[in-house]
């Protein structure tokens, strides 16, 4: 999470949140916090909740893709290592083994539309949400609809280099027609709300 005094972002998991955080701290002219890990809009301490607030989602079908890279470089993380049999099982076979696990109080959605929820609370209309893959133009967009930006954050938005990124193939090479439509209708909600397909 960033705090400023103009508004506060909430870093969902895998959606550019390093970028916008690298940027931050070295471009802003203002004071910035940061709160390690991945707080949710529920965290945001009392002085600053009206504040406005943004974040960034990701196409659904790619969020899982990059999560899963990601994990499974992750030798510490116990939980997707007892999922993924410590990396072994597949994609596909890790993914339908965490949406069929309880442990996550999913009622019968996908584990992304749950994560969101999570982050950004059930009222998206509370926050200026952009999309990852438009990253840089949709935090352009969102600060500059918050605070005059100065001319040298706009171009460390522009230039500055990708950060944090998972190695993978583009996430449509990890879906067979049966996962295609297993996430589909999971997270069915987020594909409508935002526009996102295969």
């Amino acid at each position: 999470m960033i705090i400023t005094k103009h508004f506060v972002f909430i870093h969902f998991p895998k959606t550019g949140g390093s970028f916008v955080r690298a940027v931050c701290k070295k471009y802003t002219p203002w004071q910035v916090q940061i709160i390690d890990e991945h707080p949710t809009i529920f965290d945001i301490p009392k002085a600053y909740q009206s504040l406005p607030k943004f974040g960034f989602v990701r196409n659904p079908y790619s969020w899982y893709v990059s999560g899963y890279s990601y994990l499974k470089k992750q030798a510490d993380n116990k939980l997707f290592n007892q999922i993924s049999n410590n990396g072994t099982k597949d994609f596909k076979s890790t993914l339908l083994a965490i949406l069929e696990r309880d442990f996550f109080e999913l009622d019968g959605i996908g584990r992304y539309s749950w994560h969101v929820r999570q982050m950004f609370g059930d009222d998206l209309q509370a926050l200026r949400i952009g999309k990852f893959e438009e990253l840089r133009h949709e935090l352009l967009r969102i600060m500059s609809s918050t605070v005059m930006l100065p001319e040298s954050l706009v171009k460390a938005i522009q230039t500055y280099p990708a950060v944090n990124v998972s190695q993978h193939d583009h996430y449509r090479a990890y879906y067979d027609q049966e996962l295609r439509e297993i996430i589909a209708e999971k997270d069915r909600l987020i594909f409508e709300q935002f526009g996102y397909e295969f």
